[in-house]
């Protein structure tokens, strides 16, 4: 549903539009993914094993389920900018999975020949360390070229209320890539990076129509911002259409002005889940239930208002035939559960960094005890440094520090001197990391929605013997380790090496 006020869209002016043979209307400023679910299209495909009805679950690069057909190329939604006249349909997965339909081809698949361009910085990701990190180099005298795959900077900051040197930090993001621009820095949106290792780096834009564009980068050093991935949350039926990941449903308030229903619990123990609940009754949502899996929050801890809190309870089941209509709650030590009437759910997970980039720069996935999550080891190497939350940094403070000092460890050994650049005023606290959760309850649970794995998916593979799949899937390994009683970083040793 499209919210009244609010988001960074143009109300303006509507954009009509197609998606599997009906016709939605948007605005400038959203993208195929954000205009599906101001229109109410909660089912966007169906699993590619299960075939299992399936909506947006994460509104970010990574989007597990919405992935579609443009003009005989498969696409995710939330690559796409909304444009007039756009007309898109749902991509058989289970047909590209068994074998490449002969109609479709892939994202990155063009006749023409590559751009080609060269910088001494090759900055990915446009998100607070990676324009920190622009900064840096470009002040230091280098060239830089900042891509980054979204329409617009700021990565996460565009779904949070955070403040960054006192502006909001949508404001601050566009402010600084402006400010770059002026430098000289080349700032390219719409940009995806598809291959880092070896002499170039490969990337395909997105045009307008949805048309690829290759290019060719020959950059001296690297850096790397790519971000993380929040993942769902492990109980029965967590993959039904209308549960989406809290920071999804954040970015869709916040960035589009809209919402994936008009009664959204909210499923976490930590700040995050409670600061979604506030931002949902502040934008006039219903919260029918805060669902605290743990004792409760903290003494001095804030609680949206009005917002029943239930603490010591887990999510026992859902229902809904083609979305979510309620959910099955139970309060630990109970045998029985209660439904609870629901649009949709924000689950508040833990947070993945997207490390396939690092990989092919010679990384391999390392787990951290201290922050409970694979991070890049090492986090820097020959003419290449990882930034931001892929390398760890938790809160907004961090994610520019860190950015920064990414410049600064590529461009030393390249001859420059990195300037000082003073942080602007951020948030420096995050919430202290944890392990993911599991319902340890009867009913088919996702680990791995792009997949379609299963927790009994995990435990039959582990079995027999067979290596998990690759890139490290943190939810699939904790699991594992809960059920076999092996370290996580012994199974990690097991996976399969490929990507």
């Amino acid at each position: 549903m499209r919210l009244e006020t609010g988001g960074l869209i143009d109300r303006t002016t509507r954009i009509s539009f197609r998606f599997a043979g009906r016709t939605c209307h948007g605005h400038p400023g959203d993208t195929l993914a954000s205009a599906l679910l101001a229109a109410g299209v909660r089912v966007v495909g169906r699993s590619p094993i299960y075939r299992r009805p399936r909506g947006l679950a994460r509104l970010e690069p990574e989007e597990p389920n919405g992935v579609v057909v443009v003009k005989g190329r498969a696409i995710r939604a939330t690559e796409l900018v909304l444009s007039e006249g756009l007309d898109a349909s749902p991509l058989d997965r289970s047909a590209w999975r068994i074998g490449r339909r002969a109609d479709v081809r892939a994202p990155d698949e063009t006749s023409a020949d590559p751009e080609e361009t060269s910088c001494d910085v090759l900055v990915v990701g446009a998100g607070p360390a990676g324009l920190m990190a622009a900064r840096a180099a470009a002040e230091a005298g280098a060239s830089v070229l900042l891509v980054e795959a979204d329409a617009r900077p700021g990565g996460y900051l565009l779904g949070e209320r955070e403040t960054v040197g006192g502006k909001s930090g949508a404001d601050w993001a566009a402010e600084e890539a402006e400010r770059l621009s002026q430098q000289g820095v080349q700032v390219r949106f719409g940009i995806r990076v598809t291959t880092a290792g070896g002499d170039r780096v490969r990337a395909v834009e997105r045009l307008p129509d949805g048309t690829p564009r290759l290019w060719r980068i020959d950059a001296r050093a690297l850096v790397l911002a790519c971000g993380a991935s929040e993942e769902p949350e492990v109980f029965p039926g967590n993959d039904r259409p209308g549960i989406l990941s809290a920071a999804a449903v954040r970015m869709a308030l916040h960035r589009f002005g809209a919402a994936p229903g008009a009664r959204i619990a909210v499923y976490g123990d930590g700040r995050e889940a409670r600061r979604t609940a506030i931002d949902l009754v502040a934008a006039g949502i219903e919260v029918p239930a805060l669902i605290d899996p743990s004792y409760g929050p903290p003494d001095g801890a804030d609680l949206p208002e009005g917002v029943p809190l239930l603490t010591d309870t887990e999510i026992a089941g859902t229902r809904g035939r083609r979305g979510l209509t309620a959910l099955l709650l139970m309060k630990r030590g109970e045998t029985r559960s209660r439904p609870l009437r629901v649009d949709a759910l924000a689950v508040s997970g833990t947070w993945a960094p997207r490390l396939t980039l690092a990989r092919e720069r010679g990384a391999t996935p390392g787990w951290s005890r201290d922050l409970m999550m694979f991070l890049p080891q090492p986090a820097a190497g020959p003419g290449w440094a990882a930034a931001g939350a892929m390398a760890g940094a938790g809160s907004t403070g961090e994610c520019l520090a860190s950015g920064r000092d990414a410049a600064r460890a590529v461009l030393e050994p390249l001859g420059w001197m990195a300037a000082d650049v003073p942080l602007p005023q951020a948030p420096a606290e995050a919430d202290p990391p944890r392990p993911p959760r599991f319902v340890p309850l009867k009913g088919r649970a996702f680990v791995d929605l792009a997949r379609d794995m299963t927790t009994a998916d995990v435990r039959s593979l582990a079995s027999k013997g067979r290596a998990l799949p690759a890139p490290p899937s943190l939810l699939a390994l904790s699991y594992l380790s809960q059920a076999s009683g092996m370290g996580i970083e012994e199974l990690a040793a097991k996976m399969d090496p490929g990507t």
